[in-house]
């Protein structure tokens, strides 16, 4: 039995209330009816949440947290800005000196294959560069690191040789040098986690960058690390440019996708109003149950009613029961949006093409207040939409119990 003798005496009522078996059936249906309405809401926003953070993450893996460079040539990081870096609390940065370049690679059909990328020169040792920007990059003399889309379609495994054509760069004072071409071995595969950034970025030693354009300790690019204490990232870049002269510009790593995260969150909330229809639609079905429930119990609510039991004791009854079911729900629904989230990240079905939108697969992420949001709002739509079942019961459940009775 289900239900035990110690069990707290409403728990009791209810139970002989809808005990039935054919009553249990549809109450379980209305239950998982109204779970899968709002597991689909909280799969929705959490999936534009969960694709928010991961072009986040993968814009944080391919540019740190911040970026800056200057507008006109290459510079070096003397004493004045290491001093400027100290009073904005920047402790950690990355020194890169990048260039657009073409690399090839001979496949095993004899074809060569040849694709754009933008390579980076990194200074700092790999524990340093997995501090700022989350990845792992072991770079050796010789070797280079490919994004996972890059190595892809180069066929390219560890080992292989491969050739980097870099063009003379006229910011680092080689007027009428000819390109370079470089013979690298693939020393790694990274990812980022963004297509674009997968299939574009290719890293070595920043060494190897210096001797093509015949520099020392000079760089075009500094990727650092927010300050422990910093959350605004918009007040950050203010401090940062009010120290700075014009001639460097600063970004946040999610400036570069600003558009396309501000278009998720507006298409976040269409999605999620647009939605609340099919929880109406799910409270709806509760409505029903309780309007079958009245009629198939009037005569027990006749009996409770002639004993002595008071309206409003009835009318608390039905809100425990009303109380169940949406309980009950929002048990059923965390399963629903695990499943979902199991399903999209490791289905086939679902994995994206990243050409089109910039990662591969997405996840759901969800934060307790969106829960505790999307909770609250189906039961208001449940009490609103009851108030009008329960209003129609109290009327006619004693006229449906006397006829009941003496039939």
């Amino acid at each position: 039995m289900l239900v035990k003798k110690s069990s707290p005496p409403f728990i009791k009522l209810i139970w002989a209330f809808i005990g039935e078996d054919f009553l249990l059936r549809f109450a379980l249906g209305v239950v998982l009816g109204l779970a899968f309405s709002m597991a689909v809401i909280l799969a929705t926003m959490g999936i534009m949440d969960g694709f928010e953070n991961t072009l986040k993450h993968g814009l944080n893996r391919s540019g740190g947290d911040f970026y800056f460079y200057s507008k006109e040539k290459f510079f070096e990081l003397d004493k004045h800005i290491k001093q400027y870096f100290s009073n904005l609390e920047i402790e950690h940065y990355v020194q890169v000196l990048q260039t657009e370049s073409f690399i090839t690679k001979e496949k095993e059909s004899g074809e060569r294959k040849s694709l754009g990328i933008l390579l980076r020169g990194i200074s700092a040792e790999g524990n340093e560069v997995k501090n700022i920007m989350d990845i792992n990059l072991h770079l050796r003399q010789g070797e280079i690191i490919l994004g996972k889309e890059l190595a892809s379609q180069l066929e390219a495994s560890i080992g292989d040789q491969v050739s980097v054509l870099v063009a003379n760069n006229e910011r680092a004072g080689n007027e009428g040098l000819p390109a370079s071409i470089v013979n690298l071995t693939v020393g790694g595969v990274v990812t980022h986690g963004i297509y674009p950034k997968d299939l574009r970025l290719a890293y070595v030693k920043k060494e190897e960058v210096e001797k093509i354009f015949n520099v020392k300790n000079k760089n075009n690019l500094v990727i650092l690390k927010r300050p422990k204490d910093s959350t605004d990232d918009n007040n950050f870049i203010e401090k940062f440019q009010a120290i700075f002269s014009n001639d460097f510009v600063i970004r946040a790593s999610w400036q570069e996708y600003a558009h396309l995260i501000e278009a998720a969150k507006v298409e976040k909330i269409i999605l999620t109003l647009i939605l609340q229809i099919i929880v109406v639609v799910a409270v709806f079905n509760v409505n029903a149950f309780i309007v079958f429930l009245n009629e198939k119990k009037a005569k027990e609510l006749f009996l409770f009613r002639s004993l002595g039991v008071s309206q409003k004791q009835i009318f608390i009854l039905w809100g425990q029961i009303i109380f169940i079911l949406w309980f009950s729900a929002i048990l059923f629904s965390f399963v629903f949006v695990q499943i979902f989230n199991l399903i999209l990240q490791y289905h086939p079905w679902f994995k994206l093409p990243g050409v089109i939108y910039n990662v591969d697969r997405l996840s759901i992420n969800l934060s307790s207040g969106q829960y505790i949001l999307v909770f609250s709002i189906a039961l208001l739509w449940l009490l609103l939409i009851s108030a009008f079942a329960l209003r129609k019961v109290r009327a006619e459940y004693l006229i449906i119990g006397l006829k009941k009775e003496f039939a």
